[in-house]
């Protein structure tokens, strides 16, 4: 079976940029508020102020395991969902594509990030 190349790179890209978005918007949220709370100890004199930003980048690191999964779930959601509300799904299916380049356009983005949560 021969995957289309332009719809394949298309919903590629489609997965792989909302992935990124969700996975920054994640990440931010929870640098603001391990920043917030990695601050409140070293006012409190628990921590030195001067580990602030490397406590910060490090607690990042371990929950990158846990944002990544969910980051790539709800990126391909929204790709795909985006691909029917547009209706480009059902127009590539009415031209006999099918729907493996869908699960091969998902497959390139879910495997590295499942290999970079695993690391």
């Amino acid at each position: 079976m021969r995957l289309p190349g332009i719809y394949f790179r298309h919903v590629a890209r489609e997965v792989a940029t909302q992935t990124l978005i969700v996975a920054v918007v994640l990440l931010a949220v929870l640098a603001i508020y391990q920043f917030s709370f990695v601050l409140g100890r070293a006012a409190d004199g628990q921590i030195p102020g001067g580990i602030v930003p490397r406590l910060v980048l490090l607690t990042l690191r371990t929950n990158l395991g846990v944002i990544l999964p969910f980051a790539v779930l709800l990126g391909v959601v929204l790709a795909l969902g985006r691909l029917y509300c547009d209706s480009e799904i059902t127009a590539a299916e009415a031209g006999g594509v099918g729907r493996a380049p869908l699960h091969a356009a998902a497959a390139v983005v879910v495997a590295p990030a499942a290999v970079l949560a695993a690391w």
